[in-house]
């Protein structure tokens, strides 16, 4: 699990590296992989988090507009500190406009249903907004084993929007 989170980390410092974050040394590496730990920790543990695990997902996390703007804001923090000058139009920054709920499996066939998922997170927390829903596993590399987009009480009201190689939009993740 050590090793997995290590490689999670180096990775999501090298997307921010390679989407535009300019770094001068290892000290804003640091700093973007700190706050990629912290943002680790915080979806991991995130209200409805430890329910959503419970299902039979490996791993599971809670991203909210929130947590996701603090993150951003402090890569931005560190590409604005090595901005080097010019008036370059800033890439629009990712929009999350509600809570993903995020299951990790390693076998398909041991995956939750997205509706045993929404049911488990919309009891853990009292919001009134809707969440999307999104089951992935390791052996599965077309797109999700399911996802979808749930009302506070856990019904499903609709699939997340799709793309136009028809997997999940992440619009709201940063692009490569």
């Amino acid at each position: 699990m050590k090793r997995a989170l290590t490689l999670s980390l180096v990775a999501v410092a090298t997307v921010l590296l390679l989407s535009g974050c300019c770094c001068e040394g290892a000290g804003d590496i640091a700093d973007i992989a700190g706050g990629g730990f912290k943002f680790y920790q915080e979806i991991s543990s995130a209200p409805g988090a430890p329910e959503v695990k419970a299902t039979g997902c490996d791993q599971a996390f809670v991203i909210t507009p929130e947590a996701l703007n603090k993150f951003l804001s402090s890569v931005e923090k560190v590409a604005e500190k090595n901005k080097e000058g010019g008036d370059a139009e800033k890439p629009k920054p990712p929009e999350l406009k509600q809570a993903m709920v995020m299951c990790q499996v390693q076998k398909t066939n041991k995956a939750p249903t997205c509706e045993k998922v929404a049911e488990a997170y919309a009891g853990a927390v009292e919001d009134t907004t809707p969440f999307g829903v999104l089951v992935q596993s390791s052996e599965k590399r077309d797109g999700p084993v399911c996802d979808g987009l749930f009302k506070s009480d856990g019904t499903r009201i609709g699939e997340l929007p799709k793309g136009k190689d028809g997997n999940v939009d992440t619009s709201f993740m940063p692009k490569k």
